[in-house]
């Protein structure tokens, strides 16, 4: 696999090191059984296979950066909780030793300005709240990491073994350990409880496009909204998919009005007579 992700002259990418980690690590940052966004320093793009990425990452794109989580038709799946720090002022020794105690299934990447870490989750596990990955973030002692990097939860991240300006972003650390597990409920009271409704398939395929209709931004919006997703969760997914005509300041204004009257998702009758219905859709017997 890694020659075919290197090319004649400078290179694009070096997974030597990344292809001999833990398969399970592995698996997880380069999961496609969902769409990931890919932002090649200039513009987004939708993936949905590994061969995908490599392709984009052999044009020598002058960053590389993927997704976190995964786009489905069942809503977000999230893969691992990120943190990233834009200095190389970093106890990385003891972090790392802390992570060993705790047995937590990890990596730390070392970038051009700083160190990324990446702290897996369970394939059952929720997403977890803002709330609760400050709480892992404090037993890890984590030290004053990138302040917009706090809360987030839904970012893009550096692909490891990519090139940035000639540094490689070079795996320091890789434990297979305990995979993160959130159970229970686990929502933003602000926002209601959550509902298991997935998101209507025509919907994803919508949203996924790079200038999705009204309605379908609409729909997708109130889908994740009763799934408990907050406002601030929704809309980094917006900045990171970053249709053509995104605005920034009418897409938070649009995501609040639509949480805070709590408009319900639309229900497979309308989503048939406005098209969106799949014939195959497996939720169409569930949610009629």
């Amino acid at each position: 696999m890694s020659c075919l992700l290197r090319s004649a002259g400078s290179p694009s990418i070096d997974l030597s090191a990344v292809l001999q980690l833990p398969p399970k690590i592995l698996t997880k940052l380069f999961n496609f059984q969902g769409a990931r966004i890919f932002f090649d320093g200039y513009q987004t793009f939708v993936l949905k296979s590994f061969s995908e990425l490599v392709r984009e990452i052999e044009k020598k794109p002058r960053v590389s950066y993927l997704s976190n989580y995964l786009i489905k038709e069942n809503g977000i799946k999230l893969l691992y909780l990120f943190w990233d720090w834009d200095t190389k002022e970093v106890d990385i020794p003891s972090l790392i030793d802390r992570l060993k105690q705790l047995k937590t299934a990890s990596l730390i990447t070392e970038t051009k300005r700083g160190f990324h870490l990446y702290v897996f989750l369970d394939d059952r596990s929720r997403i977890p709240t803002s709330s609760e990955k400050k709480l892992i973030a404090e037993a890890l002692e984590l030290e004053d990491p990138d302040k917009q990097f706090k809360r987030r939860i839904f970012t893009l991240a550096r692909v490891p073994g990519s090139y940035q300006n000639g540094f490689v972003v070079r795996v320091i650390f890789a434990q297979n350990g305990r995979f993160l597990k959130f159970e229970g409920e686990g929502y933003n009271e602000d926002y209601g409880k959550p509902t298991p409704r997935p998101i209507c398939p025509g919907i994803v395929e919508d949203i996924l496009s790079p200038n999705p209709s009204h309605f379908g931004r609409f729909a997708f919006v109130a889908f994740l909204a009763a799934q408990g997703r907050s406002e601030e969760d929704i809309m980094e997914i917006f900045r990171n998919l970053r249709p053509i005509d995104f605005n920034e300041r009418m897409t938070e204004y649009q995501i609040r009005h639509i949480v805070e009257n709590s408009y319900y998702p639309p229900s497979c009758i309308t989503l048939r007579d406005m098209g969106y219905c799949r014939d195959n859709c497996i939720f169409r017997r569930q949610w009629r």
